[in-house]
């Protein structure tokens, strides 16, 4: 299977804010434009204006284009299903 052809996001769809996620999209075509294009952080750095190359050497390091985190599982439930089945019934 031939890989992909190296894309590039459109110039006005980059609107990047520090501090915020980088949309996955981007994060593709920089790994494609690295990786099957040829072209060094370097360049990528003046054309991804606010990407520092720290950043761009993090989005090439990552496994998944998405930002993961296996250990986080959300809020903790305060009462378990038994519970709420007995408020359930004594309520009603």
């Amino acid at each position: 299977m031939a890989p992909k052809a190296p894309s590039t996001p459109p110039l006005d769809d980059w609107h990047y804010k520090k501090g915020f996620e980088i949309a996955t999209k981007h994060k593709e075509a920089i790994r494609q434009l690295h990786w099957f294009g040829k072209v060094p952080i370097c360049i990528l750095v003046l054309r991804y204006k606010g990407l520092e190359e720290s950043s761009i050497r993090k989005i090439h390091g990552y496994p998944h284009l998405e930002r993961r985190r296996p250990n986080r599982h959300g809020h903790a439930f305060l009462l378990s299903d038994q519970e709420v089945d007995e408020a359930i019934v004594y309520y009603s």
